[in-house]
């Protein structure tokens, strides 16, 4: 699993000129024998370098997408308060299918 997660790392340091640096966190876990010393997401760190330009870019591809799920969030309200406007939009989605 860590390999797939750090291949996806590579390739968004690559795309955005970012360094990465992962510092895993480890708890202990007590029992009456003895002591385990395991990996915790929880207290692991993430730290990115990136130029402004690159961060800019993520806030500004952030927005659109916060921007994006409210319109899609409007439009579903739409669909359901109106099932005509559901119906047609049905009859859109499937144009679009039959054209792709």
């Amino acid at each position: 699993m860590y390999n797939i997660i750090q291949d996806s790392w590579q390739d968004f340091a690559k795309r955005y000129n970012a360094n990465i640096n992962c510092q895993y966190g480890r708890s202990i876990f007590h029992t009456y024998s003895r002591s385990y010393d395991y990996h915790d997401d929880t207290k692991t760190v993430v730290s990115i370098e990136m130029p402004l330009r690159s961060f800019q870019h993520m806030v500004d591809m952030d927005n659109r997408a916060v921007e994006d799920y409210q319109a899609q969030r409007k439009e579903r309200q739409l669909r359901v308060q109106y099932p005509a406007v559901n119906d047609a939009y049905e009859q859109y989605q499937m144009l679009l299918a039959l054209c792709k």
